[in-house]
């Protein structure tokens, strides 16, 4: 990640061989291809986003366990809970 001021403007263009596409990651999620003599320009949206918070206080495990979609006691086969 990188910090820059709000009024930035970031150009990035390939560099190194001519003939091998750069793959850009936009927000760790999708990617593009970029090729010899394209570029992309980032800079701040015209718009705001808009973020809704469902929980008050996430649990970083809760979200693994949806995300990824585990299964599992957090109470051991005893009834005894399991130490953290």
């Amino acid at each position: 990640p990188i910090v820059v001021p709000a009024e930035s403007k970031l150009l990035i263009k390939p560099y190194g061989q001519k003939n091998q596409p750069l793959k850009i990651w936009q927000d760790g999620v999708s990617n593009a291809l970029m090729n010899s003599g394209e570029q992309c320009l980032i800079q701040k949206a015209t718009h705001f986003a808009q973020i809704l918070i469902l929980e008050e206080r996430a649990s970083y495990y809760r979200t693994l366990i949806q995300k990824l979609n585990w299964a599992g006691s957090l109470v051991s086969s005893s009834n005894e809970p399991l130490e953290k």
